[in-house]
């Protein structure tokens, strides 16, 4: 036994590799794709399902009019499709599933075309996970034309948060974000700039993560002509604590188009920075204890025109930000990547069979270790009927759950099999005994997707 434990120590002298090219392992399509629905366009994951917008669809072969929209649900891992979700009183141009959010019991829909307000004015659908039931439908009660209602969601099982980034709060296309209690959905407040700005579309994109409201203004000119800002909001006190601005003379670089937050980490898209040529893109990281960014992250491979960070999400100590007009397949083909809270590049993620102006990477997201990123041009169904490609960076030797294998995992391990502790069973035979000492060997030699 004590040799045994020192062969497992040993392990972790290991070194992991440099950053790599991913390939997928599950593609999505819906079950009735059909030329010009964008499934894909919006996606959103809780871990347990995954949630996909096909705003161009047009259910039951148009009697509602064309740009309807639905949403499907499948499983995490991707393989079975649930669900399709279509609003009960869709009409034409609602663009329903422009944005989706799912939570625990409810997956959320946007529809920022919809009129119930007034021309554009939008709306947000409310179903059941469980048997995709029809729950309500929210529209803002201040509500008027072109606000864009819905044109961004996030949910958690205390809130929902929804962006009207054409609302004019109280300047034209300002932009502001409604805030609802999750199950009653009641309203609790609206959400706007101390000082708003013409035509800066806060709400473009939001976040939640406890107690905070995390929100973007992509065309802010604080720092340069649409150089963008992002907001954060003490969601108690409804006070604005912190604006988040890109480098200086940023110019077009409309930080804040994506935004997301976890912890204390605070991710935010700048898809037309210049840094590497035009429109190569950046993304930021923020951490709520320190007044500047922590890291600044572009691909290795950076190139003008890839717009990085169009899209980003975080997962414990994961970031994942698409790069949807990146060449790997031919012109727009699309990109993702994989970085972790130093800015290391970890993972370049390319479908094998993608192909030119397919957009991957334009939404991303990123759940108990499933990514999952939108191709809604791709041709499989039909011109632009849309994919959805699920990557899976889980690993049976990560015992810490940080997707690498270190020191920590082998410890982890040890501590288990020596205390006879159910994780330790790894090979779920029932018995912790050398067999299990065997697969852990077996699996931390295959490696994790992220760390070879």
């Amino acid at each position: 036994m004590h040799q045994l434990l020192i062969a497992l120590a040993s392990l972790a002298n290991q070194p992991a590799t440099n950053a790599i090219t991913l390939d997928y392992s599950i593609k999505a399509t819906a079950s009735d794709g059909q030329m010009n629905d964008s499934f894909g366009w919006a996606v959103a994951s809780d871990g347990q399902l995954v949630a996909i917008g096909a705003f161009g669809d047009d259910p039951n072969d148009g009697p509602q009019g064309n740009n309807v929209g639905s949403v499907y649900i499948f499983e995490r891992s991707g393989k079975n499709q649930l669900l399709k979700l279509t609003p009960p009183d869709g009409a034409n141009q609602d663009a329903f599933g422009h944005s989706v959010a799912i939570s625990n019991k409810y997956i959320v829909v946007g529809a920022y075309g919809d009129d119930d307000r007034g021309s554009i004015s939008g709306s947000v659908y409310i179903y059941s996970t469980t048997d995709g039931r029809f729950i309500r439908k929210i529209t803002a009660h201040d509500g008027s034309m072109f606000d864009r209602f819905g044109i961004s969601l996030a949910l958690t099982s205390e809130y929902l948060a929804v962006g009207a980034n054409g609302d004019d709060a109280p300047v034209r296309d300002s932009g502001s974000v409604y805030l609802y209690e999750s199950d009653t959905w009641d309203f609790i407040h609206k959400f706007t700039p101390d000082i708003p700005h013409d035509s800066e579309v806060f709400g473009n994109d939001v976040a939640l993560f406890g107690n905070y409201l995390l929100a973007g203004a992509p065309y802010n000119d604080c720092h340069g002509t649409s150089a963008g800002r992002a907001l954060l909001f003490d969601i108690q006190t409804r006070k604005q604590v912190r604006v988040f601005y890109p480098d200086l003379n940023s110019d077009h670089a409309i930080f804040g188009y994506s935004v997301d937050i976890e912890g204390s980490t605070v991710a935010i898209s700048a898809e037309l920075d210049d840094t590497y040529g035009l429109s190569s893109g950046a993304a930021y990281l923020f951490d709520l204890a320190t007044p500047n960014a922590i890291a600044r992250l572009t691909p290795t491979d950076a190139a003008p025109g890839q717009h990085f960070g169009r899209s980003v999400s975080i997962d414990g100590n994961l970031i994942l930000a698409g790069a949807w007009e990146d060449t790997p397949n031919g012109p727009q083909s699309g990109s993702a990547y994989v970085f972790d809270h130093a800015g290391n590049q970890l993972a370049k993620l390319v479908p094998s069979d993608g192909g030119a102006f397919h957009s991957f990477g334009q939404d991303v997201a990123l759940s108990n270790g499933i990514a999952v990123v939108g191709a809604h041009r791709d041709d499989d169904n039909g011109l632009h009927s849309g994919s959805v490609y699920l990557f899976n960076f889980e690993c049976e030797a990560d015992f810490d759950g940080d997707y690498r294998l270190s020191f920590f995992d082998i410890s982890l391990f040890i501590a288990y099999y020596t205390s006879l502790h159910p994780s330790a069973d790894i090979n779920l035979d029932g018995n912790i005994d050398f067999f299990d000492v065997s697969t852990f060997l077996d699996a931390y030699a295959e490696g994790c997707p992220l760390y070879w």
